[in-house]
C-alpha cells in the first residue's frame, strides 16, 4: 500500500520504450528510451508509485499473446529493480474496438480506477503521463491529471513539474495544464527533422521558378491513406517534370516515412500530409541538376473519416481563364495560377467553388477538386486526356463504384450535360466526396454521393 496515496501513471509504448508506430510484439523489440530508468528512480525516490498503464490491442488481433507481454514486463521490472526502482504495478488491456468493446481500454478509465482502488491512490495527488491524448481522457475519467508528451518524448523532461510545482490545486485552479513543448516535425528527403533543416524559403527553384510539384494525403486512423496511387502519382510527376527518381524513394520507404511522420507530430486520427518536391540545384529558366528535393508537413485534421457535406455546395463556371492541355496538366504543379484565380473568382461571386473548362469548352474539373455526375445511375467523370488533374481520390472513387457496380465513364462533359445531371459531386483527397446542390439553375440530388462516401470509409486503413 503507498502511505503517501500519490502515483505516477505511466502509458508504455512512446513513454517508457521507443514506440515503432506499430506493436511491439516481443521482448526483442522492446527498447527503454535514454532517460526513463533514472527518470522513474527520480520519481520514485520522490516517494510516487509508479503504475503502468497500457492499451495492448495487439493481442486481440492475434499479433501476440499474453505470454510476450508478460516476458517484456518481466524485463523491464527488473531493469529498473537493478537501479533500485520499484514497479507498484502494471495494467494492460488485451482489447481493441475491432474486436469489440471495453471498458478497460484508454480512453476507458477502468484500469487507473481499479489502480487506485488496489493501492489506496489519491487521484487528486497522482499524474497521468501519456503520448497520446486518449491517455489524458482516461486519467481525467478517473480524476487523475495529465500531461502530454511527445511520442517517443523524453521524461526527464518534465520531472521539475511533477515534483517541484506548486500543489495541483493552485495549478489547476488557473485553469492550466502543462504539456511538454510540442516542435513540428518534417521530413526533409526522407528523414524526420524539425524546422531548422528546411530549405531556404526563397533561394529555391519551387519558390523561383514554380519547378516542381506537390501532393496532399488524408490520414485516417493516424494512418496515411491511398499510399501506393499517391506513390504511383508522384513517380509520374518526377518523370514528367524530366528529374530523377531519388534511389531511396521506393514504395516501402515512402509508406514508412509517412507513419513515421504521423507519429512524430501525435497524429492519431484524421490529419493531412502535404509533399512539395522541386529540383534541387541552381540554374535559371535552364536548371543545373535533374535531382529532387522534397519536403513533407502534417497537420491533425477532423473529422477522422470521410463525412458528406450537409449543405450541398453552389458552383458555377469560371470563364475568365481556360486550363491548356499538356504533358503536365494531369499533376499538380506548384504553378497554380488558375486554380488560385477561380478561387478567388468564386470568393467574390459568393459561391462555394468554381468549375474550370479547358480551351474546348469541355468542364474538367473545380478549383479543388475533380468532378463527377450521375445520370440514371450511371458516373461520368471528365477523361485525363481532356486535362483535369489526375487525382488520386478521382481513382479511389472510381474503384468504389466499380467493386459497388456502378457503371464508370471517363468522357468529355459540356455544361449542357451538366444541366441535365441527377447528381453532381466533387471529389478531392483531403475533402473525399462533396456533393453539389446546385450550377446555375439547376438542383441536385445527393443519393449516390452518400452511397459512396460510406463505401469509400469501409476501404480505409485502420
Amino acid at each position: 500500500m503507498n502511505k503517501l496515496g500519490k502515483a505516477i501513471f505511466l502509458d508504455r509504448d512512446g513513454v517508457i520504450n521507443h514506440d515503432p508506430g506499430d506493436y511491439t510484439t516481443c521482448l526483442a523489440e522492446f527498447t527503454l528510451l535514454p532517460t526513463v530508468v533514472n527518470s522513474l528512480k527520480t520519481l520514485h525516490d520522490a516517494g510516487y508509485a509508479l503504475i503502468v498503464i497500457t492499451n495492448q490491442g495487439g493481442i486481440a488481433k492475434g499479433l501476440y499473446g499474453h505470454a510476450e507481454v508478460a516476458e517484456i514486463h518481466a524485463h523491464f521490472r527488473q531493469l529498473c529493480a537493478d537501479s533500485g526502482v520499484e514497479i507498484t504495478d502494471i495494467f494492460y488491456s488485451p482489447h481493441h474496438p475491432d474486436y469489440g468493446e471495453s471498458l478497460s481500454r484508454k480512453p476507458g478509465s477502468l484500469m487507473i480506477e481499479k489502480a487506485c482502488a488496489k493501492h489506496g491512490i489519491d487521484p487528486k495527488k497522482s499524474w497521468m503521463v501519456g503520448d497520446k491524448t486518449r491517455d489524458l481522457e482516461a486519467g481525467a475519467g478517473a480524476g487523475v491529471e495529465g500531461i502530454l508528451l511527445p511520442v517517443n518524448g523524453d521524461l526527464s523532461e518534465i520531472l521539475d513539474q511533477l515534483i517541484s510545482c506548486p500543489t495541483k490545486a493552485q495549478i489547476m485552479g488557473d485553469t492550466l495544464q502543462w504539456q511538454a513543448e510540442k516542435h513540428e516535425t518534417f521530413l526533409v528527403n526522407g528523414k524526420l527533422t524539425d524546422e531548422t533543416a528546411l530549405p531556404n524559403p526563397i533561394r529555391n527553384r519551387g519558390f523561383r521558378y514554380a519547378d516542381g510539384f506537390f501532393e496532399t494525403i488524408r490520414v485516417v486512423h493516424g494512418k496515411a491513406q491511398h499510399v501506393e496511387l499517391h506513390f504511383s502519382r508522384l513517380t509520374d510527376s518526377i518523370r514528367a517534370h524530366q528529374m530523377d527518381h531519388p534511389e531511396s524513394l521506393t514504395l516501402d520507404r515512402f509508406t514508412e516515412s509517412l507513419q513515421a511522420l504521423c507519429s512524430a507530430n501525435q497524429i492519431q486520427a484524421g490529419g493531412r500530409i502535404r509533399m512539395t518536391f522541386f529540383r534541387d540545384g541552381g540554374g535559371r529558366y535552364t536548371p543545373e541538376t535533374k535531382s529532387v528535393f522534397w519536403v513533407a508537413e502534417a497537420e491533425a485534421l477532423e473529422p477522422n473519416v470521410f463525412e458528406i457535406n450537409e449543405q450541398g455546395l453552389h458552383v458555377d463556371l469560371y470563364t475568365d481563364m481556360k486550363k491548356t492541355k499538356g504533358p503536365l496538366s494531369n499533376f499538380k504543379n506548384l504553378a497554380a495560377t488558375i486554380y488560385v484565380q477561380s478561387a478567388i473568382w468564386a470568393a467574390n461571386q459568393e459561391l462555394d467553388d468554381a468549375l474550370i473548362s479547358n480551351e474546348q469548352f469541355q468542364v474538367i474539373e473545380s478549383s479543388r477538386s475533380n468532378l463527377f455526375l450521375v445520370s440514371n445511375g450511371v458516373l461520368y467523370t471528365p477523361g485525363l486526356e481532356s486535362g483535369p488533374v489526375g487525382g488520386v481520390m478521382r481513382a479511389a472513387i472510381i474503384n468504389v463504384a466499380l467493386a459497388n457496380e456502378y457503371k464508370v465513364y471517363e468522357c468529355n462533359l459540356t455544361p449542357q450535360e451538366m444541366l441535365r445531371a441527377d447528381e453532381l459531386f466533387l471529389t478531392n483527397a483531403i475533402r473525399g466526396i462533396q456533393w453539389v446542390a446546385s450550377y446555375r439553375t439547376k438542383r441536385y440530388f445527393n443519393t449516390t454521393s452518400r452511397a459512396l462516401v460510406k463505401q469509400l470509409n469501409a476501404t480505409l486503413l485502420s
